[in-house]
């Protein structure tokens, strides 16, 4: 179960703690399949600096809302969301403001779920594809936990794993206290 796409995992989590009505958050949506994929269960808003790549699913229930900076994340108002969702779109950002993401986060119960490159892959950095223009920021797990428990969640599920193309990523649940 480890291997399969975070947004699969994610559904069969929170299928066990979340109703059906639910409204989740996916920041950093790219190009919309997890964000389609979670639909199916949930009332869904997707986030992104480039909602483009989204056209082709505006027709389906979610609603898409553009960024215009990759750390606007850190000032929204997540209250109306039950569920937050980001698969590998924090490690764009420097650690101070990941902190500041998961701080603004402050109603009780809220369900974080995160995926992020951990600092643990060798030589990622070879790979262009990856270092182009995103994902500038591996994540240590140790740090991650710390910041996360620091903004007030208490942590349901943490795991660095090999994802699907055999990198290393962490996956958080965590549940706002």
């Amino acid at each position: 179960m480890n291997t399969i796409n975070f947004y699969v995992f994610v559904e069969r989590y929170l299928n066990r703690i979340s109703s059906p009505n639910s409204h989740l958050i996916d920041i950093g949506c790219a190009d919309g399949i997890g964000t389609l994929h979670l639909s199916n269960k949930f009332i869904v808003t997707g986030i992104d600096i480039n909602i483009n790549n989204c056209k082709q699913l505006f027709n389906c229930r979610c609603n898409f809302k553009q960024l215009n900076n990759i750390c606007d994340i850190c000032g929204l108002n997540y209250n109306k969301y039950d569920i937050i969702y980001s698969s590998m779109f924090l490690n764009q950002l420097p650690e101070e403001q990941q902190l500041l993401f998961f701080q603004n986060i402050n109603y009780p119960g809220t369900v974080l779920c995160i995926e992020m490159l951990s600092d643990r892959n060798k030589d990622i950095r070879n790979h262009n594809h990856l270092f182009s223009n995103n994902f500038k920021y591996l994540s240590n797990i140790i740090e991650l936990r710390k910041m996360i428990l620091q903004s007030n969640f208490n942590i349901s599920y943490c795991k660095e794993i090999n994802n699907k193309s055999h990198n290393k990523v962490i996956r958080i649940i965590a549940i706002r206290k």
